[in-house]
């Protein structure tokens, strides 16, 4: 049994692991240390059993220094590590932000960034579930993106939020006739057809 499965059978949660790793008292080390590699990891794990549970920790929200260096390193690292986005949208705050609110919000430009700084050190990778994709539903994110898609100002972000949105789809294995109607698709001359047809041959693949 692996020591992330061991600390969850002992019902474990990212609190708990932070502080018995000592995390705590890494301050602006944090990033670099080894076993926070530990606990990224096994927050990853722990997620992905309680899908229900946004995934931040008490110390890291505490900490000032740890606050200022997740603002000027979280970005980074995790486009060079690899390891899971979700915690990102989180520690922003995006997760208490509705749907309709997002591109008016500067760190949500912030972690549309981070996304495309990851695909571009990690070509074809699938980032898991974001948080974005967990706490809203489809439908409020898909007009939300409509609704900005309108506006110049937030045409760009919205875009990308659309790529980024289809590609959880993907992920998910969401069914193509449920993301036409999503995108409100019946037809070719639908302004979505192009998107969706690309959609289904993603699917397809």
């Amino acid at each position: 049994m692996s020591r992330y499965k061991l600390w969850m059978s002992q019902r474990k949660n990212p609190d708990d692991i932070f502080m018995m790793l000592g995390l705590q008292k890494a301050g602006k080390n944090l990033l670099s240390s080894p076993l926070f590699t530990t606990f990224t990891k096994f927050t990853d794990a722990y997620h992905a059993k309680n899908l229900g549970i946004t995934m931040t920790t008490n110390w890291i929200r505490r900490s000032c220094q740890v606050r200022k260096v997740l603002e000027n390193e979280w970005r980074l690292y995790y486009s060079k590590t690899g390891f899971s986005l979700r915690m990102t949208p989180s520690s922003l705050k995006l997760d208490q932000i509705k749907p309709s609110k997002l591109f008016k919000n500067p760190m949500f430009a912030y972690w549309l960034k981070s996304m495309d700084d990851f695909h571009k050190s990690f070509p074809g990778k699938i980032v898991p579930r974001t948080v974005l994709s967990s706490i809203y539903k489809d439908e409020d994110l898909v007009k939300a993106i409509t609704a900005a898609q309108k506006n110049q100002k937030t045409k760009d972000l919205a875009n990308k939020l659309e790529t980024e949105v289809l590609k959880q789809f993907i992920f998910a294995i969401k069914d193509p006739v449920a993301v036409a109607k999503l995108f409100h698709v019946k037809e070719k001359t639908d302004a979505n057809w192009k998107l969706w047809k690309k959609y289904v041959e993603d699917y397809n693949k």
